[in-house]
C-alpha cells in the first residue's frame, strides 16, 4: 500500500503545481495586457499635455499681441485727444 500512496501522492502534488502555473500564467497574461493598455494611456496623455502647452504658448504670444494693441489704442487716444483740444482752442480764439 505505501508504494502506491508515493505515486499518488507525487501525481495529485504535480496537478496542483501544473494548475498553479497556469493560472499564474493567465495573470502575468493579464498583467501584460494591462501594462500595454497602460503605456497607450501615457501616451495619449503626453500627447494631450503637448497640445496644452502649444495652446499655452499661443495664447501667451496673442496675450502679448493685445498688450501691444492697447498701447498703440492708448497712444492714439491720447494723440487725437490733444489734436482735439488744440482744435477746440483754436476754434475758441477765432469765435472770441
Amino acid at each position: 500500500m505505501k508504494l502506491h500512496s508515493k505515486p499518488f501522492i507525487l501525481i495529485v502534488v504535480m496537478l496542483f503545481v501544473l494548475t498553479a502555473c497556469g493560472k499564474l500564467s493567465n495573470e502575468v497574461e493579464k498583467l501584460n495586457e494591462l501594462k500595454t493598455k497602460v503605456e497607450s494611456i501615457d501616451s495619449l496623455v503626453d500627447n494631450e499635455i503637448n497640445k496644452v502647452k502649444k495652446l499655452d504658448t499661443i495664447i501667451k504670444k496673442e496675450s502679448d499681441k493685445v498688450k501691444k494693441l492697447d498701447t498703440l489704442i492708448r497712444k492714439s487716444t491720447s494723440q487725437i485727444d490733444s489734436i482735439s483740444q488744440k482744435g477746440n482752442n483754436l476754434l475758441k480764439k477765432i469765435t472770441n
